[in-house]
């Protein structure tokens, strides 16, 4: 009887052995390394607009027990290939390591990775016509890294039965909990706007969830970016980028309807702060009121809060605009905030200066700010002509209607005139000069002034003092003389 035992007690381990040695045969030889990478691709490919390429994704024979435990092992995954709707390259890793849990991915085809690592990567950011034809929502065009993880059409099946399969299908998602991401050259080429960065460093998480089981696509992340420099194409002009640092840019899982951002960037010898986000949905009135008394109907909308900043960038707006502009030490402060369709805007604006021909004008200070449909210039002064320029500016962006002011102090008015003219009309001009009208309509407007001279020469036929009050209209066929005086 004990023989009886002890065979059968032998034959269970050795059934055991042979039963593990051959799963792990079985799973090494069709479930790792070249084999798992063509099976995962493969039917990948059949259901996505994009194409994925893997040369291999290797785990380690410890990674029999991670799936028995259904936990995570360390996956290498050499040469990832990703290519775009059209079949060319948007993205390529030579190798990365990662934590994976193998179970979802064989099962699946979920990504969920306690972490993952890579050095070295090219990003191609490419905007461009979809080959295939307007996507759901009816899109003529796309980012091709993007479009490539989208699902192919099937074109004859009706729209009934795409909502339906839609709304029942299985949601697939990519999950990193921390991932670690350096060396990457990242080339956006979005029409009118390129960017190339080198050296990008990328940390963070990531929580993605695709369309199905009657719920949204969803995306969460806490992002972390860092960039050594680069090159910015805006249209036909080129500028160079400093170094850019995410301090974080989130939507996190606790607060899916916030997007926060810290960062900061150099930009033609600028350098450019933002902090804040979208705050949000809040409830903000829609419409007018019903009746006597009646309340507002209300719809949550976005809210944002966002401060920018920017310094020593007079060479990049020279470079914008083609002007000659002088920086001395300039500062911007702008600010956003309130619901996204009726927001509080502020603007503060010192240390620029404009050189055109012979006229300089200095330090130019500005506040201005945007509520409820009216755009205000609260106050500009600048130094010119050995003066001082002061504006006021208000434009009721409903309405259409404008008006304007402009003071001048002691402005000397030599430099701003012809040779043959300078000892005529040279002198000290101030006064005050104010315009009011329609945007749309030029020939409605009028502008009233009250401008004196006192000539820097006694000599010649012009009184030494000159002042003339008077209102001219838009039209330009009246000019209402008020008041002269000459003494």
């Amino acid at each position: 009887m004990r023989r009886v035992v002890v065979f059968f007690a032998r034959l269970a381990i050795i059934s055991l052995v042979m039963g593990v040695a051959g799963g792990y045969y079985v799973a090494n030889r069709y479930f790792n390394n070249g084999a798992l990478a063509r099976r995962l691709t493969e039917n990948y490919n059949k259901k996505h607009r994009g194409r994925i390429r893997i040369g291999s994704i290797h785990w380690r024979s410890s990674a029999i027990l991670e799936l028995l435990r259904d936990g995570y092992d360390e996956v290498v995954i050499k040469d990832l290939r990703i290519f775009d709707s059209r079949g060319r390259l948007a993205l390529r890793v030579d190798h990365a390591v990662g934590s994976i849990k193998l179970w979802d991915v064989i099962l699946r085809g979920d990504f969920r990775l306690r972490w993952l690592r890579f050095d070295g990567a090219t990003v191609r950011l490419e905007r461009y016509r979809r080959p295939d034809g307007p996507g759901p929502k009816g899109e003529q065009q796309e980012i091709g890294l993007l479009g490539a993880f989208e699902p192919t059409r099937n074109e004859e099946m009706s729209k009934r039965s795409r909502e339906k399969r839609s709304s029942s299908s299985s949601r697939s998602f990519i999950v990193v909990d921390r991932f670690e991401l350096a060396g990457i050259t990242l080339v956006a080429n979005l029409g009118q706007v390129g960017i190339r960065l080198e050296e990008l460093r990328l940390g963070g998480r990531l929580d993605y969830a695709s369309a199905g089981d009657g719920q949204a696509p969803r995306l969460h992340y806490d992002l972390r970016p860092a960039a050594e420099g680069g090159a910015l194409r805006f249209g036909h002009r080129r500028f160079s980028l400093g170094k850019l640092r995410v301090k974080r840019l989130a939507a996190t899982r606790a607060r899916p309807d916030r997007v926060v951002v810290d960062a900061t960037l150099g930009l033609e010898g600028a350098h450019l702060s933002l902090r804040g986000g979208l705050l949000g949905l809040r409830a903000a009135p829609k419409g007018p009121p019903k009746g006597e008394g009646a309340d507002h109907e209300h719809s949550p909308v976005p809210t944002v809060a966002l401060e920018a900043a920017a310094t020593g960038f007079g060479r990049l707006l020279a470079r914008l605009t083609g002007r000659a502009i002088v920086d001395s030490a300039s500062e911007l402060h702008a600010s956003l905030r309130g619901p996204i369709t009726d927001p509080v805007g502020t603007l503060r604006l010192a240390g620029l200066g404009l050189r055109r021909g012979g006229i300089r004008l200095d330090r130019v200070q500005l506040v201005a700010r945007y509520e409820s449909g009216v755009l205000l210039l609260d106050r500009m002064v600048a130094r010119a002509l050995g003066g001082t320029l002061e504006a006021r500016a208000r434009l009721d962006m409903g309405s259409g209607l404008w008006k304007a002011s402009l003071k001048v102090t002691d402005l000397d008015t030599r430099d701003a005139l012809p040779a043959d003219r300078r000892e005529a009309l040279g002198g000290t001009l101030h006064g005050y000069v104010d315009a009011a009208g329609h945007v749309d309509d030029l020939q409605s407007g009028w502008t009233r002034f009250s401008l004196g001279l006192l000539r820097h020469q006694a000599r010649g036929p012009l009184p030494r003092s000159l002042r003339l009050e008077g209102e001219l209209h838009a039209s330009l066929r009246r000019l209402d003389i008020r008041r002269l005086e000459l003494s």
